[in-house]
């Protein structure tokens, strides 16, 4: 039986856990990531294992990582730790810290795996995993493993330009401006001329009823659905998985879908559908697949 020590890297927060039997998770604790060094990163790398020890002996330390990087190299081409981590190994740095072989994946493509060899997207020839987040992760699946496209560089969401005029003039408009997290809760605070927090205190509104939250859920999912089809033009997926901590809301996977209906309804496009299903793992999906990660790159 192998057990793993799992840590998913993210811009605010690390968490980290001990993985066995593919997604059994025996342990799971956090820690703030820290944001000035490469050292301080490697210290807290050392308090996890501190921490996590006991639980071993260990066959491998995964990791998921917040960048956008190769796995197969562990070169770092920026993200949001970019200030120490651009142009950085991050597998030859990670390594050292630890006394069993280190994998290091894009977090995006680790919650892909996670959905692709256990979960949602199981046993597909193809899917897409959409997370939304601060921005928009997330990856390709193509016969049960990662489609890294040049320089490991697919499933790079955030970045697609929505407005070809902002890519020459003005300020860029980009997906994750539209479909992340912050997209709710900063509209929501514009109509309230109050701030609205969170997503928690977003949907706890919605839910409730509010007017202007479920017009501002409304205008999000069919912003969603259309970028949603656009790519199953290019890719054409058996399923898209949506992930991260806002598709745990029934009223989210509600909403989408009625815009799903919606646009097929109106646009009378003769492309088959894919179907889309709410991601099962959730906030564990980077640490579970952080594990496939490593079987695949060790195995």
């Amino acid at each position: 039986m192998k057990r793993y020590l799992a840590i998913d890297v993210g811009g605010s927060a690390i968490k980290y856990g001990v993985v066995e039997n593919g997604t059994s998770i025996l342990y799971k604790n956090d820690h703030e990531t820290p944001k000035d060094s490469m050292e301080h990163l490697l210290d807290a790398y050392r308090d996890i294992w501190a921490d996590c020890e006991a639980y071993g002996p260990f066959t491998g330390a995964a990791i998921s990582f917040t960048a956008t990087m190769d796995g197969r190299t562990g070169y770092c081409y920026g993200g949001s730790l970019e200030s120490y981590t651009k142009g950085v190994n991050l597998l030859e740095t990670f390594q050292p810290v630890f006394p069993v072989p280190v994998a290091v994946e894009n977090d995006g493509n680790c919650a892909t795996l996670a959905e692709g060899r256990y979960g949602a997207l199981k046993d597909l020839d193809s899917g897409i995993m959409i997370t939304l987040g601060t921005g928009l992760g997330g990856g390709l699946l193509k016969d049960g493993k990662i489609h890294h496209g040049k320089e490991s560089c697919s499933g790079e969401f955030s970045y697609i330009y929505t407005d070809v005029r902002s890519a020459f003039e003005g300020e860029p408009d980009v997906w994750a401006m539209h479909n992340g997290n912050r997209a709710l809760t900063a509209r929501l605070s514009a109509i309230k001329g109050r701030p609205v927090q969170n997503g928690k205190e977003f949907f706890e509104l919605a839910n409730a009823g509010d007017e202007d939250a479920l017009q501002v859920l409304t205008d999000f999912t069919r912003y969603l659905a259309v970028w949603l089809f656009n790519l199953q033009c290019i890719y054409a997926p058996d399923k898209i998985a949506i992930g991260g901590g806002i598709s745990r809301q029934p009223l989210l996977m509600e909403y989408l879908q009625n815009a799903l209906d919606l646009f097929y309804e109106r646009t009378g496009v003769c492309l088959p559908r894919a179907q889309v299903v709410k991601a099962e793992f959730l906030s564990d999906a980077n640490l579970i697949g952080a594990v496939c990660w490593w079987e695949d790159f060790y195995e």
